[in-house]
């Protein structure tokens, strides 16, 4: 999937993202880089922990373990732009 689309999608607000991880297993996690999010449950200190490891992958804050992902943007298969309600 285009990096480009991905990192807007992101930047916007939550998505439920699609992909193979290296190991071959199929992974749906559920993640934004929306900066109010982020700033919410860390607070503005810690948006510094984005930083992206590698231009080949996009690092994302997984919501619901809390934590920072990452991901290659070719392994991806789906990504949804998640409606709050």
């Amino acid at each position: 999937m285009d990096r480009t689309l991905l990192l807007n999608m992101l930047h916007d607000g939550e998505c439920e993202i699609t992909f193979t991880k290296v190991n071959g297993e199929r992974r749906v996690m559920r993640c934004t880089l929306e900066f109010a999010t982020i700033t919410a449950r860390f607070g503005l200190d810690d948006t510094g922990n984005n930083n992206q490891r590698s231009p080949k992958v996009i690092t994302v804050l997984d919501l619901d373990k809390d934590e920072w992902r990452c991901f290659k943007p070719e392994t991806v298969t789906t990504c949804e732009a998640m409606i709050l309600a």
